[in-house]
């Protein structure tokens, strides 16, 4: 089976347009919310309300995922988050907007579990790094143009039209999901969890790495602009263009450098690239420093997530993929749920630079966990 069968290709361009959507409630939320007179601190627990629902949904999704159509799940999960990017156009109250990041946040648990893993079904088993790493590269090349969509117009217009050019964004995702086929999933096949579990041991020891880089994630795709502010940087949002190239080009050969020799070859060094990325943004004097970051940042990235998803379902059986994608996600959830609200604090105490120095510790937490884990596995 070719990678670039038909059903891969339309799920490819479902993920690429929500991951629009995404890119574009993310980058412009907290600017919005910050014109709206919320604190930092308040501002970041907005943030976090959505990876805290998406956490806490993500064990009844992949068993949902496990047991039932995945395609029905993954459009259910798309109607969810476009009710809820509604919604944060009909009120500015602080508890309705943390409902509306509640709704999101489970919607988008629904979806990325159901997609990913309903990708996974159509991706050669030979070539899993490097499918999962091309399936994610819809996500990256959002990253590279919707943050400078996002901050043209709302440096233009006001937050509403970011909104709606969302719902449009939904409307073409739900016709390209209808379009793609639906995985035959069996309720009484062998080895299929006939109940709950809270977590797929095979997935755990990545899933505690993603949550350490979910945490610096965090920092970066909700605060940089508001740092960029305080620092005094102009253009900003260059980062994402920057940091997307590099991206682009590590998930293209990482995956595939992954299924020859190994996911430690790619994950060590992207965990180090993301550190200094880290120091770079805390000690920049100028955009120089920056840009230069940002390549580091999208190197980094591209090289540790799609690996360690991959690494999450190798050997696992097909009927128990949606178990092992929720739970390496749940832990990504975990550190951008806790994370926003802690960087959210720092930059209370110590301003956006000073926090993105105290994103070192939890990358140092990645690399020990990392290499821990390639000893026991050599052993």
């Amino acid at each position: 089976m070719k990678l670039w069968n038909k059903n891969f290709t339309l799920i490819f361009f479902v993920n690429f347009l929500v991951s629009a959507s995404y890119y574009m409630i993310s980058t412009s939320l907290s600017t919005y919310l910050i014109s709206l007179n919320f604190n930092q601190s308040s501002t970041g627990y907005i943030i976090g309300a959505f990876t805290i629902a998406t956490l806490l949904i993500r064990p009844l999704s992949g068993y949902l995922a496990d047991i039932n159509s995945k395609k029905k799940m993954m459009i259910s999960g798309i109607l969810l988050t476009t009710l809820a990017m509604a919604g944060y156009s009909v009120s500015i109250l602080f508890e309705w907007l943390v409902f509306c990041r509640l709704l999101h946040g489970v919607g988008w648990g629904f979806y990325t579990v159901a997609s990913a893993t309903l990708a996974s079904s159509f991706i050669p088993e030979t070539r899993i790094s490097e499918g999962m790493a091309t399936y994610g590269l819809g996500q990256v090349l959002t990253m590279a143009i919707v943050p400078g969509i996002a901050i043209a117009i709302l440096s233009r217009w006001t937050y509403f039209p970011v909104i709606w050019l969302c719902m449009g964004f939904s409307v073409c995702t739900l016709l390209l999901s209808i379009l793609c086929s639906d995985e035959k999933t069996q309720k009484n096949v062998s080895g299929l969890p006939r109940h709950f579990q809270l977590f797929e041991k095979s997935a755990l020891l990545p899933g505690i790495i993603l949550f350490f880089i979910g945490a610096v994630y965090s920092a970066v795709s909700s605060f940089l602009l508001l740092y960029g502010k305080e620092m005094g940087f102009s253009g900003i949002g260059l980062f994402f263009t920057m940091s997307a190239c590099t991206l682009f080009l590590s998930r293209t050969f990482g995956g595939k450098i992954a299924d020859k020799k190994g996911w430690h070859y790619v994950v060590v060094p992207g965990i180090i690239f993301l550190l200094i990325c880290m120091l770079l943004l805390g000690y920049a004097q100028n955009m120089f420093w920056v840009m230069i970051a940002a390549l580091f940042w999208g190197v980094g990235f591209g090289s540790v997530q799609p690996n360690l998803q991959a690494l999450a379902i190798k050997g696992v059986k097909a009927e128990k993929r949606g178990g092992a994608f929720s739970t390496v996600t749940m832990g990504f959830d975990a550190g951008m749920g806790i994370g926003a609200g802690v960087a959210g604090v720092l930059a209370a105490r110590h301003g956006y630079a000073g926090m993105y120095q105290w994103c070192v510790w939890p990358l140092f937490a990645a690399l020990l966990v990392t290499i821990c884990i390639g000893i026991i596995s050599r052993k």
